[in-house]
């Protein structure tokens, strides 16, 4: 772990204890749990790759799957952790690279994308579709600021905040048609007509104006990446 952290951050050592080639081509996978080196020691074997797989602790496993040939097939191994993975041991996945460099920056990436896989409780989430929102929740600024413009007000209405946001995010799923709303809610289109009217009340805007805004909010606490503000903003 040691040799493996010094190499992470980047400067020169002995990489022989590792038994494993960076300069081949690199997937990095990261789960949140170190139970899952039976499931990725499967997974190296089924797409015929070599893997390097680590453990800093019980609640964390780092894996690369490597390939001297050619570039490790991330669909092949989506598809694999899709149907064989295990929900309750949800992985990160990163993009295929090669080197040195792409050993590092594959597995920052599988990094980012574990919290959003286990917030989804999904067997894999890639960093392509993790990327965005995996960088927004970062942002403290950002999501505390989301928080309190958008998500805060809805608590204020008299039908309760989570009515307005599952009814609110029902509708962007549906396009902004409110008769398919209606229908995925078990509802009619005049009550999710009255929700959308409470919700708009409650931001002090028409949903017009603060979609993309609002839609952000909404999907960033869905994952778990909006939390309570701390004490003082940086």
């Amino acid at each position: 772990m040691e040799r493996a952290r010094r190499l992470l951050a980047g400067e020169v050592t002995d990489r022989s204890l590792l038994d494993y080639e960076l300069g081949c081509h690199h997937l990095g996978l990261v789960a949140n749990s170190a139970e899952a080196r039976p499931l990725v020691r499967r997974l190296a074997a089924a797409v015929g790759c070599r893997s390097l797989i680590l453990t800093p602790s019980d609640e964390e496993l780092w894996a690369w799957l490597g390939s001297t040939r050619e570039p490790v097939e991330s669909a092949r191994v989506r598809n694999w952790l899709a149907s064989e993975g295990d929900p309750s041991l949800p992985i990160g996945m990163g993009e295929p690279k090669s080197g040195r460099d792409g050993w590092r920056l594959t597995h920052q990436q599988a990094r980012a994308s574990i919290g959003i896989a286990a917030a989804q409780s999904a067997p894999v989430v890639e960093y392509a579709w993790a990327a965005l929102p995996a960088s927004m929740g970062g942002d403290v600024l950002l999501t505390t600021s989301l928080q309190e413009k958008y998500l805060r007000p809805l608590d204020n209405s008299r039908l309760g905040g989570e009515v307005l946001r599952t009814t609110l995010r029902s509708y962007f799923r549906a396009e902004w048609n409110r008769s398919a709303a209606a229908s995925a809610l078990g509802v009619t289109r005049q009550t999710v007509t009255n929700r959308i009217q409470a919700a708009e009340e409650c931001i002090g805007l028409p949903l017009a104006e603060c979609k993309d805004a609002l839609t952000a909010a909404l999907r960033l606490e869905e994952l778990g990446c909006i939390k309570d503000p701390p004490d003082s903003l940086p």
